[in-house]
């Protein structure tokens, strides 16, 4: 069954949440991200792209009071001592606080499920997170224990657990 609602939390370029506009133009697409100056390139590659009127882009994490078919993020996942072991394409030109997430790189993964859990909010149908190399198993079981039963992980091209999917 295809959603008929995501939410892109920390949307960045908007990349993800007009990937799924433009596959799922049925759905209701929002993006989120705290970032002024994500929010607004996310918005210039949504008219660019003609998807406009597709996404609605917003400032913070998880919007109030609504429900979602589908979650997902790809947050800060770099723990502060693998900073400096970043290819030098995203550890230069990104910004620190796009990629890093306390001690062990999954702050920002436990505060957004945290969130999700927030007494009297329901939970997504699904969510799915981009992790880094090595925070698989340990997400899988963070999600397991914010109520998805079902678990999928997923490698990327190269091999590398990099999505973990709970239903």
């Amino acid at each position: 069954r295809r959603p008929r609602s995501v939410l892109d939390v920390g949307t960045g370029s908007g990349a993800i949440a007009l990937a799924i506009a433009d596959e799922l133009p049925n759905a209701n697409v929002q993006a989120t991200d705290t970032s002024p100056g994500a929010l607004a390139l996310a918005a210039e590659n949504a008219a660019r792209l003609g998807l406009e009127d597709r996404v609605c882009f917003e400032a913070g994490t998880f919007p109030g009071g609504r429900r979602f078919d589908l979650v997902l993020a790809n947050l800060p996942y770099v723990a502060e001592a693998d900073f400096d072991t970043l290819e030098p394409e995203i550890r230069d030109w990104e910004p620190a606080s796009a990629l890093l997430a306390a001690a062990d790189g999954l702050d920002a993964i436990r505060a957004l499920l945290d969130e999700l859990g927030a007494p009297g909010r329901e939970l997504p149908g699904a969510i799915g997170l981009e992790v880094g190399m090595g925070q698989a198993d340990e997400v899988a079981e963070l999600v397991r224990r914010r109520g998805f039963p079902e678990i999928e992980v997923r490698r990327d091209l190269a091999g590398i657990e990099r999505a973990v999917i709970g239903a």
